[in-house]
């Protein structure tokens, strides 16, 4: 039997068996062939990494580049607008004062022509007033001697009404008196006629009755 420490690995085998001892050539192989690749890859993922990194880098100075001559337009851009707008404002200045100006004037002239045309318009209302005036005494003379013709004429037309009523009163009751005589004859001439159908209906039910009692009696 023997003990071999090789690192943290303790191999115990007996005299006579290898077996074991392949085995830990066998790992020892693999571990170190494992330890090679994984160094490759860390290497490659570093150089991998680096080279990343320099591109973002160069991206980063680029967009930075960018960002400043934009910066450099903006500005540029910013200027000549706000030469532009103060310009713009100037001229604009310059219309709303001549615009002013004028309106000032114009408003003069209106205010005359307005103070011109209250004048006349004065002058004709007073004109229109004493006309009125002269007029609406001629118009109420008409009125009061037309409401005299009127009254005159209501009160004939009444008279003539009050007559014509109390004729139409006088028709009527004629005609009324004429229509009761009328209806009290009618009603005695219903009467009559009610009385000689009635009689004559007994007559002739009387005569039936005497027929049916000769027929039986001629039929026994």
């Amino acid at each position: 039997m023997y003990v071999i420490c090789i690192g943290d690995i303790l191999v115990i085998g007996t005299l006579g068996i290898d077996w074991k001892r392949t085995d830990l050539t066998t790992e020892t192989t693999n571990r170190t062939n494992a330890d090679s690749t994984l160094q490759s890859n860390l290497d490659s993922e570093a150089a991998t990494r680096l080279a990343n990194v320099h591109t973002l880098q160069d991206n980063i100075d680029a967009e930075a580049l960018a960002r400043t001559n934009a910066y450099s337009t903006l500005q540029t851009n910013i200027d000549n607008e706000a030469s532009t707008r103060t310009s713009n404002d100037n001229t604009l200045q310059s219309n709303i004062d001549f615009e002013a100006a004028t309106r000032l004037a114009n408003d003069n002239t209106l205010q005359t022509n307005i103070d011109s045309e209250a004048t006349a318009r004065a002058a004709a209302v007073l004109a229109e007033e004493n006309r009125a005036v002269s007029s609406e005494g001629v118009l109420q003379s008409n009125i009061d001697s037309e409401e005299a013709a009127k009254i005159s004429a209501v009160s004939d037309e009444a008279t003539l009404r009050t007559n014509a009523d109390n004729t139409l009163q006088t028709n009527i009751d004629n005609e009324a008196s004429t229509r009761t005589s009328n209806y009290n004859t009618l009603q005695s001439n219903i009467d009559s006629e009610a009385a000689t159908r009635l009689s004559n209906n007994t007559t002739l039910q009387t005569n039936i009755d005497s027929e049916a009692t000769n027929r039986t009696n001629a039929e026994n």
